[in-house]
């Protein structure tokens, strides 16, 4: 939360303070420290300003006065030294839009007084932790009060959600049940049950997905018919969007789900359990059992059922302790070095029935282990596939970072095939767990250990240290439930072990795997006419290599031909002048730009087979990215499709268009097109961002930035969130202020981590150039450019620093020194040293050509 800044004091010990963009009204000796908390999780909205005011300040006599110098406050605040302007003033005081008995409102008065749309509750409030406002309660709502308007009924929660105008007005009722709003979307329960509110205010708010609350804990579970009633009451477009969140065991199974799925007729997204906000962008979901009492936190948080019974994963939990994330479902030790995980390390991925304990990029029978709500399964290896030597390494510490509550309901299911010395390890790895290791009844063809088994290392299985195995935990972390002997009937589990045919020779413990159902199916593809048409000449036919051959053995590698960007030793020498600034042009596709059918279909034709190659990538990111969907038609897929291919590295990739667009090449429209509408559906970046710059020397490497130079990058700019991400071949450092950069984890293809991209021709300035201080840093540690995105239509004056300029300045001064004081992951690969490290808003003179462009220009 940011640091108070108290403005005014009043009699009565009132007083005003600015959290970011809010004003707080406060009284001297309020210690509601909860209350603060939540007002300054309510986030800061451009063209937005809030007023909040604690509960005890709304009963001092002086509240009137104190809450006209608040709405200044907000309003001066909001404003900022840009001087941006403010549509909007939300005035969080319960009430406050209501008329007394005359007619008046103070509501009314003050968007007279300030000359800006108002708006107000009606009724009481209520904050939630993720920073949600919410006036709904009782056919309340906020209230809209324009300056020369009578007041309008308006929405219930600020900030708005994008499903907000889809909700109905009040309760609605079906079967025997009422659906009421909370802050979250809908809360279900019997008509004849009494409402608690207190459960469903708790539910954390999505931006993207309305949430149906099913019950309270505790209560009885609802058939899937009558949510299926009550669910068809609701408009088609608020059906599709929607997740459930269950709150019994009975409906968090995969079971009622499938049922559900039948009856609406599509796939149901869901909740494992009652979730929680435990952070910024980050939930947990708690499962209850029967009586009500909280059981157990699953890793898998949200699930994807289909009709048929599948299941995917779509969003996982906070992980184990001693494991961080390295991507939206996967979990990698603490200790693994590197940015990308190499093709051995073991990783823990989500898998609806809880953990997949594989080798980096591996899947298969895992993810069709179905959800449980009363066991956590840890899925080990993959059917037909050896296990790796580091398995029981990665095991043991996997358990050892396990809340008593999962060690108390967990499976240990060993899918890979493992020789007897590889099923030992694994058995000691688990511990006093060893009992609950399950070995599948695929076994090597011999047990004779063959001449690779003999030479492979299984590494010892050392207890890690006491601090990154065990933490205090509270009481309601202890509180556990021993798993059940029996599980529902229909759900993948083992079968008990003298039910397995007596005619195979098994090690004691091992079982018959289940049947497995087959692997989830995608997201439907596009129109079948964007997948008939030929495909068209190559993007750089005149000027690449031959077409390489396209087996699936061979990695994806730079342009052919093109070596290294590195400098070589005799052109060190070479002037400045080898790099000349970019020349403004025209923006071929501005911001705000969207895809049209006839360029949706005339990217199919260009890419030709890539565009099928990459849809997989597109339907897994839209199925774990469910905010991607969000008004997305089907045939616009095609724009992501765009993106797919600029994350990775081939023809299409990024080192390809960009040398295109430096050079001013023609061709290609219809590609930069869908790709320049493709990124603007991704989720924005804002702060820091984080390259390289690669020159001919480093004499010349600082002369060509100048500060104050205002500088367009014909390319699109790729960089990093990452601020540790580096390598040995920079001549300097390259920080940019980003205000419209766009995310693409979601399709990350390139192993650039955090990888943000801007829009081409983008204007940046330099705002200074930083040196590095030999007390400080290594002497031969390169230097720094620092810069920030300039608006589309922003006036700057070049070699000038304007106050934007210079309210930037300080905070990419501070993120250099996160980034100086960060242990460092070097990065080698010529592809990505390419992507973040080309010289933005530079071109190649002529006569100075770098190696790695031979031939493309």
């Amino acid at each position: 939360m940011p640091a108070p800044e108290i403005s005014r004091t009043y009699a009565g010990s009132l007083f005003v303070e600015t959290y970011g963009g809010k004003a707080v009204i406060r009284r001297s000796d309020d210690q509601d420290e909860q209350q603060l908390r939540l007002f300054g999780a309510v986030p800061d909205v451009p063209g937005n300003a809030v007023v909040l005011a604690s509960t005890a300040a709304g009963r001092e006599p002086g509240f009137r006065a104190a809450l006209r110098d608040a709405c200044r406050v907000a309003l001066s605040t909001a404003r900022g030294s840009a001087d941006q302007e403010i549509h909007r003033l939300w005035v969080a005081v319960p009430g406050l839009g209501h008329s007394d008995p005359q007619g008046h409102c103070l509501a009314q008065k003050l968007a007279k007084d300030f000359t800006v749309n108002v708006f107000a509750p009606d009724g009481p409030l209520t904050l939630t932790a993720d920073g949600t406002i919410f006036a709904g309660s009782d056919h309340h709502s906020w209230r809209l009060f324009a300056p020369a308007q009578r007041k309008q009924r308006y929405f219930a929660r600020y900030p708005l959600p994008v499903w907000e105008a889809l909700m109905p007005r009040g309760a609605v009722t079906a079967s025997g049940l009422v659906a009421e709003p909370i802050p979250a979307g809908m809360s279900v329960r019997e008509a004849d049950a009494p409402d608690r509110a207190d459960i469903g205010h708790g539910l954390p708010v999505s931006r993207q997905h309305p949430r149906i609350l099913l019950g309270r804990p505790g209560d009885a579970p609802i058939a899937p018919r009558r949510i299926a009633d009550l669910l068809s009451r609701f408009p088609a477009a608020f059906r599709a969007n929607l997740q459930l969140v269950p709150t019994d065991p009975e409906t968090a199974g995969s079971g009622w789900m499938k049922r559900l799925a039948e009856l609406l007729g599509h796939d149901v997204f869901a909740a494992t359990g009652y979730l929680r906000h435990e952070g910024p962008g980050v939930e947990s979901a708690v499962v209850y059992d029967e009586h009500g009492q909280r059981a157990w936190q699953p890793f898998p948080v949200a699930l994807r059922h289909a009709s048929n019974g599948r299941a995917q994963a779509v969003a996982a939990g906070p992980p184990p302790l001693g494991w961080v994330r390295s991507g939206p479902l996967e979990y990698r030790e603490v200790e693994s070095g590197g940015a990308v995980a190499g093709r051995d390390e073991i990783m823990a991925r989500v898998i609806p029935a809880g953990l997949a304990l594989t080798t980096a990029g591996e899947s298969g029978a895992a993810d069709q282990l179905a959800f449980e709500p009363d066991r956590m399964t840890v899925a080990v290896g993959s059917p037909c596939r050896s296990l790796a030597g580091g398995t029981p390494r990665a095991l043991h510490r996997l358990i050892a970072g396990l809340a008593p509550e999962h060690r108390s309901r967990l499976r240990l299911l060993v899918l890979g095939t493992a020789h007897e010395r590889m099923r030992e390890a694994i058995r000691a790895a688990a511990g006093e767990l060893a009992d609950r290791v399950e070995v599948t009844a695929v076994v090597p063809a011999t047990d004779t250990v063959t001449a690779a088994e003999q030479t492979m290392e299984i590494e010892p299985v050392e207890s890690p240290p006491t601090t990154d195995i065990q933490a205090p935990v509270d009481d309601a972390r202890l509180e556990t439930v021993e798993a059940p002997n029996t599980h529902p009937a229909g759900e993948n589990h083992a079968p008990p072990q003298d039910a397995n045919p007596p005619a195979l020779d098994r090690a004691p413990g091992e079982v018959v795997a289940p049947p497995l159902p087959p692997r989830p199916v995608t997201v439907s593809s596009p129109p079948e006419s964007l997948l008939t048409e030929p495909s068209p000449p190559a993007l750089r036919r005149d000027v690449d290599a031959p077409a390489e051959d396209d087996s699936e053995t061979t990695p994806p590698s730079r342009t052919a031909g093109a070596p290294d960007p590195v400098a070589e030793p005799e052109q060190e020498d070479q002037p400045a002048s080898d790099l000349v600034p970019a020349q403004p042009r025209e923006r071929r596709y501005p911001p705000g730009h969207r895809s049209t059918a006839a360029e949706r279909s005339g990217l199919a034709r260009l890419v030709g087979a890539e565009f099928d190659a990459a849809l997989p990538t597109v339907n897994a990111a839209l199925a774990n990215y469910p905010a991607l969907r969000a008004g997305v038609n089907q045939d616009e897929k095609a724009d992501f499709v765009a993106v797919c291919l600029y994350v990775g590295d081939g023809e299409y990739g990024a080192n390809a268009v960009n040398r295109m667009l430096r050079n001013d090449e023609p061709g290609a429209d219809v590609y930069l097109a869908c790709l320049t509408s493709g990124l603007q559906r991704l989720p924005v970046h804002r702060g820091p961002a984080y390259r390289m710059v690669l020159l001919h020397s480093r004499e010349s490497s600082l002369d060509v930035y100048r500060t104050g130079n205002v500088l367009t990058e014909p390319g699109f700019v790729s960089a990093t969130a990452a601020i540790d991400v580096t390598s040995a071949e920079a001549h300097a450092d390259l920080v940019i202020w980003s205000r419209s950069a766009r995310r693409t984890a979601a399709f990350g293809r390139s192993g650039l981590p955090d990888e943000v991209v801007f829009l081409s021709d983008s204007r940046f300035k330099v705002l200074a150039v930083e040196q590095p201080e030999a007390t400080e840093r290594d002497a031969s540690a390169p230097a720094a450019v620092l810069m920030r995105e300039l608006g589309p239509d922003e006036a700057t004056t070049p070699g000038t620093l304007h106050d934007a300029d210079l309210t930037v300045l300080p905070k990419l001064k501070r993120a250099l020194g996160r980034r100086h004081s960060a242990q460092p992951r070097e990065i080698d690969a010529p592809e990505q040293l390419e992507r973040i490290g080309a010289p933005v808003g530079m071109t190649v003179a002529a006569a100075q050509i770098h190696p790695s462009q031979e031939g493309h220009s």
